[in-house]
This record gives structure tokens, C-alpha cells and sequence, in this order.
């Protein structure tokens, strides 16, 4: 098997495990706020990553990082694995699930906006054309194709954006200090992990989970959060980045299917619209690299 064809075969599980993310987190809405999801969860993808990098032997490595490393990776980690799923799954429950994970794939285009001033990027025109296009997408999405701002869900839309602004500033930042990626992510989950923990400690109770709960919990931490962003390291390094790279695109399209299936939840031709423009936006972008 060719390492393209090995490089499909880890990145197609990973589109359609992410994909699920809407459908889980409505599942356990009426049983669990958002925090306590937020603190199971993290817990296990932090098991997990350092269970890998003990069977990786990579455990070295968390000694040899300084603490200006540790302070950097600890703000990446409150960034991209606390806030980001505080905004995400806040965006979910209050938003309809549809919209809050179309929403939430601005986050391609807005890692152009942070790659100015941090990685000293030129904003051409190219790129600009796509931040309009995935703005005009924005726009149809949050007024539902009416062009007047529909309040129903609006919270949720908000915080939808503020998942996409957190997770393009994550992926800019990670790409300017590039530590290696397993150890990294097991010190992002669990400084997560720490914070949801203070937060529930203070706050909310810890509550005891049925095993209908655990299992999605599980499904969430273990293959969403973590053997999610596994399959997809081993689709990058296997294959054509820019083709691997290009397939995530696909993850809001199947989660529409599976909302549509399993929530039951109509599938709005407005968000097919906008989604419609976000990628197209994206596609821009892409294109534009491509030629470079």
C-alpha cells in the first residue's frame, strides 16, 4: 500500500470522528453542563498522550523543556484545549448544532489575520478575497439567510466565532514555537484538565457518571480528543500534506449528516449557503498556495 493510501486511511477516521463533536456534545446537554464535559474529558485525552509518549519513550523530553517552556506551553494549552472547548461546547448547547460547527471552521481563515503580526505574513489579495467570502458565509449563517441577525441561538453563534478566533490564534502559535507535538499536547489537556478541575471544584459539583456517560465521555476524550489528532499527525507525515490538509474541509459536511440523523435537527439551507462560502474562502486561500 502506497503511503498516499496509507496517509486516506488515517485521515478519513479522522474527519468522521471529528465530525461527531455537535451530536456528542447535544447528547450529554441535559444531563452535564459544558465544565464537567470539559473535565472528564481532558482528563482521559491526558491519560491517553502520556501513555504515548511513555510507549514512545518521548517522557525525556518533558524534562528537558525549561520553564519558559513550560509557562508557553501552559498558555497554549488554557488556549487550545480550555477555552477552546469552552467556547465550542458553550456554542453547542446553546446554539443549534448545525451552526455553532459550521461556524467554528472560520478558524482556517482567521489563522490568516493572526499570521500578520505573529509570523509576519503578508495579507495579499488572494487571501483577502477569502476573508470576504468566509465573512459573507459568516453573515447568511447568523441571519439565517434574511440579512437581519436572528437573536434565537445568537449566544451560541457568538461564542462559535470566539471557537474559530481561539483556535486560528492556537494553530498560529503552535506553528511559531513547534514543539514536538504528543509531549505538547499531553501538557494542553492536562493544564485543561487543572482548570476545569478548579473551576468544577468551586463552583459545580463533580458529578458521578452512568455508564451511558462515560461512554460518550470516552468517545470524546479518548478518540475525538486524542486518537483523533493521532490518525491525523500519521495522515501528515504518510502522505501529501496539502491534500491530507485539504480533506479536513470535509468534517463540517459529514457533521451536518450525522446532526441531521441523529439529533434530528432540519438542516437549514442557509447553513448549507454559508458553509458553502467558508470553504469557498478556504479554497481561495489554498489555491493561492498552490500556484505560489
Amino acid at each position: 500500500m502506497s503511503g498516499q493510501s496509507t496517509a486516506y486511511l488515517y485521515a478519513i477516521p479522522t474527519i468522521l470522528i471529528w465530525a461527531s463533536v455537535p451530536v456528542v456534545i447535544k447528547s450529554l446537554q441535559d444531563s452535564l453542563n459544558f465544565l464537567q464535559i470539559i473535565l472528564f474529558s481532558t482528563l482521559f485525552a491526558a491519560v491517553f498522550f502520556f501513555m504515548l509518549i511513555l510507549k514512545t519513550g518521548k517522557i525525556p523530553l518533558l524534562r528537558k523543556y525549561s520553564m519558559r517552556d513550560y509557562f508557553l506551553l501552559s498558555g497554549m494549552g488554557f488556549l487550545g484545549a480550555f477555552l477552546q472547548f469552552v467556547f465550542l461546547y458553550g456554542a453547542i448547547f446553546y446554539s443549534t448544532a448545525q451552526e455553532a460547527f459550521i461556524i467554528n471552521y472560520l478558524w482556517p481563515i482567521l489563522v490568516v489575520l493572526f499570521a500578520i503580526p505573529i509570523l509576519k505574513e503578508r495579507l495579499s489579495a488572494a487571501k483577502l478575497l477569502g476573508l470576504l467570502l468566509a465573512f459573507a458565509g459568516l453573515l447568511v449563517i447568523i441571519t439565517r439567510g434574511t440579512l437581519q441577525i436572528q437573536f434565537t441561538g445568537l449566544l451560541g453563534n457568538v461564542l462559535a466565532l470566539l471557537t474559530a478566533l481561539v483556535v486560528s490564534l492556537y494553530f498560529v502559535l503552535n506553528k511559531k514555537f513547534n514543539y514536538e507535538k504528543y509531549t505538547s499536547l499531553f501538557v494542553y489537556y492536562l493544564v485543561s484538565f487543572i482548570f476545569s478541575l478548579v473551576i468544577n471544584l468551586l463552583f459545580y459539583p463533580i458529578p458521578s457518571l452512568s455508564l451511558v456517560q462515560l461512554a460518550t465521555i470516552l468517545w470524546l476524550g479518548i478518540f475525538v480528543n486524542a486518537m483523533g489528532y493521532f490518525f491525523w499527525f500519521n495522515a501528515l507525515e504518510k502522505g501529501d500534506t496539502a491534500k491530507i490538509s485539504n480533506l479536513i474541509y470535509l468534517t463540517p459536511f459529514v457533521s451536518i449528516v450525522y446532526i441531521y440523523f441523529f439529533l434530528s435537527e432540519p438542516i437549514l439551507p442557509s447553513s448549507v449557503i454559508g458553509l458553502l462560502f467558508i470553504i469557498g474562502g478556504i479554497a481561495v486561500q489554498q489555491m493561492r498556495k498552490a500556484s505560489g
